[in-house]
């Protein structure tokens, strides 16, 4: 009897669909590929390469099997053509087997119990069954009973339409289904099952290797225990999971939860929605996060993580760089061991951290501790509210201080210095030059060394300095150390409370005292000194010159007031009439005086004094025994003189 040729055309149709199915495969299995070479996993990538490559080999071996079964068939009908009687019931069907039955037209059955009922089916080995049209069933138990299915291997199941089962315990349900492996398991339509105990339960899903489970539809798992259960997700790698709808998992044991999130890396995990984690262990767990690096995480809202161990926990915050921690809403780390942990905070560098609100710290080891302060520079620290430190290892510690320059200082409220080592520490100061220090409130020191150490002081120039309260020194090494002291010039020097010195070298050491002049020196209480090395060492004085240096003074006006200095001019004046008045006194007295036992004696007389002259008109009256009586006037060019008297002798 010649042997059914439907069965080679159904084997050969069967195998053509299945390598058209193994090819669907290796062409999504290619798309994986490329999509791990987007992502940057190489060597996941490398696995699904493999992968293909299986596939390839897959398909070559179906290829081989449709040609080799196709030669069985032939080999068998030549043999038993014309020799062998038909036992199947159905029209051009063949039977071969005890209990085999082939009831359908065309259909083939062989084995013990084989079974094939549906029309152009075939089946082949003990108790296999093939009820579909056109349905193949080879092995024992072997059952096809879908439509154009095909299932080969031991108690290997076909259900579904145009499905495929391969392999012992195979099961392919879904319409256009296949189960390739020991216990592999398609059942959503158009899906694909290849490992053992693969699963591949949504529709249009793949399951590829052993344990693989892809329940969703449209997903993809692949890989030893990979699971698939998100619509449109993908697992690829050892135990990876995506259960988020559009989720993607690549490499061992990564798992993608939330939806249209990706986890690139073993372990990595990204469970919020649009999250993304790429790295060995990193985490993206807050929405539309991103964690990127060995042991990342992104858990705020909308945050991003960069680096090894790189955390950023606030809302839309940033942290990027190996350890760095970006916690507050905002904020932003960058730089190995940054911290960020104010609200909108910003830590630039290596171990810099930004811990008030608002605050910027910007060098390495930078801080800025307090709300909205600012710290520039490696190690400059800026610990007080609203304070910014520039230059490496500035500090500014008062409330809205400011220093700017290496190791400059700010301690007090309101304070700025400005220089290399300049210090402000008192509230309201200034120091501005390098080494200046202002310590006393509202100082001011301005000029490389300058100090200002009292209350309200001020000290401008190299080295100068005001100790004295509400003080002034002005000038190279000018030093005003009494209260309300004023000095002024190079080495000047204001000691004295109230005193003032004006004048390279002048000194002025008493209260109240003044030294004007280059050299000047005052130390009397209330003293003054006015001119180049003048001394006034006595108290209440003014003195404008020196014993053996002694000055004029020119262009004075007369004096008016009985306290008023008065010129040469107003001394001449009185020497001219002072010397008239002595001339004249002097005339007066060389009038003769009346001789005795003469009643009246008229007289005249002259006299000279300096230069001056004078004459002198007089008379003489004896009015008795014991009484006489004198008058006279003297006259010269600047006054008038006269007198009158009288004795009495007895």
């Amino acid at each position: 009897m010649k042997l059914n040729q439907s069965l080679a055309s159904h084997v050969a149709n069967e195998t053509r669909s299945c390598g058209l199915r193994v090819l669907t495969m290796r062409a999504v299995a290619a798309s994986v590929v490329g999509t791990a070479s987007l992502a940057s996993a190489s060597a996941q990538a490398q696995t699904l390469q493999g992968l293909s490559d299986q596939l390839d080999s897959l398909s070559s071996s179906l290829s081989s099997f449709k040609t080799s079964t196709n030669s069985a068939i032939t080999g068998i009908n030549n043999k038993l053509a014309g020799s062998l009687p038909s036992p199947g019931t159905g029209a051009n069907s063949v039977a071969l087997g005890a209990n085999s039955v082939a009831s359908a037209t065309g259909s083939t059955a062989l084995g013990d119990t084989a079974s094939a009922s549906g029309t152009g089916s075939t089946a082949a080995g003990a108790s296999a069954s093939a009820s579909g049209a056109s349905s193949t069933a080879l092995g024992a138990s072997a059952s096809a009973t879908g439509n154009l299915s095909l299932a080969t291997g031991n108690g290997a199941k076909a259900t579904g339409d145009q499905s495929m089962a391969a392999g012992t315990g195979a099961t392919a349900s879904g319409e256009n289904s296949a189960a390739v492996g020991v216990q592999a398991s398609a059942t959503g339509a158009d899906s694909t099952a290849l490992g053992a105990s693969a699963s591949a339960t949504g529709d249009a899903s793949m399951a590829l290797g052993k344990g693989a489970n892809a329940t969703a539809g449209q997903s993809m798992a692949a890989g030893t225990g990979a699971t698939a259960s998100g619509e449109n997700s993908a697992a690829v790698g050892v135990q990876a999971s995506a259960t988020g709808a559009d989720s993607t998992a690549l490499g061992a044991s990564a798992s993608a939860t939330g939806d249209a999130s990706m986890a690139l890396g073993k372990g990595a995990n990204a469970t919020a929605d649009q999250s993304m984690a790429a790295g060995t262990g990193a985490t993206a767990s807050g929405v539309n996060s991103s964690a990127a690096g060995v042991q990342a995480s992104a858990t705020g809202a909308d945050s991003t993580a960069l680096g090894a161990s790189a955390s950023a926990t606030g809302d839309a915050s940033m942290a990027l760089g190996k350890g760095a921690t970006a916690s507050g809403v905002n904020s932003t780390a960058a730089g190995v061991q940054a911290s960020a942990t104010g609200a909108d905070s910003t830590a630039l560098g290596a171990q810099s951290a930004a811990a008030g609100d608002g605050s910027v710290a910007l060098g390495m080891g930078a801080s800025a501790t307090e709300t909205d302060s600012m710290a520039l520079g490696r190690s400059a620290s800026a610990t007080a509210e609203r304070s910014m430190a520039a230059g490496n290892g500035a500090s500014a510690s008062g409330a809205n201080s400011t220093s700017v320059g290496v190791q400059a200082a700010a301690t007090g409220d309101r304070s700025t210095s400005f220089g290399a080592g300049a210090s402000a520490t008192g509230d309201a100061s200034l120091a501005a030059g390098a080494g200046a220090t202002a310590s006393g409130s509202s100082s001011t020191a301005m000029g490389v060394g300058a100090l200002a150490s009292a209350e309200g002081s001020l000290a401008t120039g190299v080295a100068a300095a005001a100790t004295g309260n509400a003080s002034v020194a002005t000038g190279l090494q000018a030093q005003a150390g009494g209260a309300r002291s004023v000095a002024v010039g190079a080495g000047a020097v204001a000691s004295g409370d109230g005193s003032v010195t004006l004048g390279s070298g002048a000194s002025a050491t008493g209260a109240q005292s003044a030294a004007l002049g280059s050299g000047a020196i005052a130390t009397g209480t209330n003293s003054v000194a006015l001119g180049t090395g003048s001394v006034a060492d006595r108290d209440n004085t003014v003195s404008i010159g020196t014993p053996g240096n002694e000055r004029k003074v020119t262009n004075l006006s007369d004096g008016v007031l009985p306290f008023d200095a008065v010129n040469l001019r107003q001394l001449n004046a009185v020497a001219r009439r002072a010397y008239s008045g002595v001339a004249a006194a002097t005339a007066l007295t060389m009038i003769p005086d009346v001789d005795p036992g003469k009643t009246i004696a008229v007289g005249m007389g002259f006299g000279s004094y300096l230069g001056y002259q004078a004459g002198a008109f007089g008379a003489s009256v004896r009015l008795g025994e014991n009484l006489k009586m004198k008058v006279g006037a003297g006259f010269s060019s600047a006054a008038t003189t006269w007198g009158a008297g009288a004795s009495y002798s007895w």
